[in-house]
């Protein structure tokens, strides 16, 4: 899958975004500000709805740029070339050219994104029961 925006580069990694990333990142943004946030938490001004679901849907999509720079470092440090990371309407994908020297490093590889996706999320669980309930902040954290 190619990228169709671009959106820059990390440690030397070009990360993007296809064009239907678009579509979903509306879709999460009105349906957390529209539906969700509302009824977890009423009593608060549309806008911090609004604000809330821009938050957390930014920092679920760094958090999947996260999880694939994970891939992408670690596969580099193995001696796999890495051209680059796509976001796109299922996700994200870290592209590498060839495949692993071993079955330890495939492991590795392999491991290191969710291993960066449980960090994120305890520390997202954390911040939403430091901020407290039913603010817009703990929303946008719980969410993630």
């Amino acid at each position: 899958m190619k990228e169709s925006i671009r959106l820059g580069t990390v440690k030397g990694i070009r990360i993007g975004m296809h064009w239907s990333l678009l579509v979903i990142l509306w879709l999460l943004v009105a349906s957390l500000a529209g539906y969700q946030f509302p009824r977890a938490a009423p009593g608060h001004a549309s806008a911090a709805y609004w604000l809330a679901a821009a938050v957390a849907t930014v920092a679920f999509y760094a958090s999947l740029v996260a999880h694939e720079l994970a891939h992408a470092l670690v596969a580099r440090r193995r001696h796999i070339e890495v051209d680059g990371i796509v976001l796109w309407l299922l996700g994200g994908m870290s592209k590498l050219r060839g495949d692993a020297n071993s079955a330890s490093d495939e492991q590795r590889i392999s491991i290191v994104g969710p291993a960066t996706s449980a960090v994120l999320a305890l520390a997202f669980f954390v911040l939403s029961r430091v901020v407290g309930a039913g603010h817009p902040a703990s929303l946008a954290a719980a969410v993630l």
